[in-house]
């Protein structure tokens, strides 16, 4: 069995270092990425682009998956997103690759194939993100504006104002009654 595929079937141990090995068997599986042939190259990006959507969804709902894979791992946000773009989109790919002829299916290179499935993705208008992905986008942007401020004593008064007004708003999801 190779590494990647060692890599892949492997699943993270349980116990306090599980995030510690989940980052090993992704620096592990990209390593063998590097370390192989352009042949077949997409497929394994879209196998490492699955793990890491496998992972991502067991990582606990945390809106910081891509920051997390690249400090813990190494492996650059814009990869992992592009790995995980390819997998997501893994119909589309096998049906575009399948109209082309057998030297351009040979020739397949990563962006070749990002490629292939931008184009489905232009004709339906771009998909709305999901919602980790836009928590991450306006906590980035809070944290930005909060930079902004003048003053520490302005900053600390608009995350007090903020972080009330998330806990409100939490409360009235759950359908508590506010404290």
């Amino acid at each position: 069995m190779s590494d990647v595929a060692h890599a892949l079937k492997s699943p993270p141990p349980m116990g306090h270092n599980s995030q510690a090995d989940l980052a090993e068997r992704i620096k592990n599986a990209y390593s063998e990425l590097l370390r192989s042939n352009a042949r077949d190259l997409v497929g394994r990006v879209v196998k490492f682009g699955q793990m890491l959507l496998d992972e991502k969804a067991k990582f606990g709902g945390r809106g910081d998956w891509l920051d997390w894979v690249e400090k813990n791992s190494g492996v650059k946000k814009r990869t992992a997103q592009r790995a995980m773009r390819l997998a997501d989109n893994k119909t589309k790919l096998d049906e575009e690759v399948r109209k082309l002829s057998p030297e351009d299916q040979a020739k397949m290179s990563l962006n070749k194939a990002l490629s292939l499935i931008k184009s489905e993705t232009k004709s339906n208008s771009n998909p709305p993100p999901n919602a980790s992905d836009l928590y991450d986008r306006a906590s980035k942007a809070l944290i930005v504006k909060l930079k902004e401020l003048s003053t520490p004593d302005d900053a600390d008064a608009a995350a007090t104002k903020t972080i009330q007004a998330l806990q409100e708003t939490v409360t009235a999801m759950r359908g508590w009654p506010k404290t």
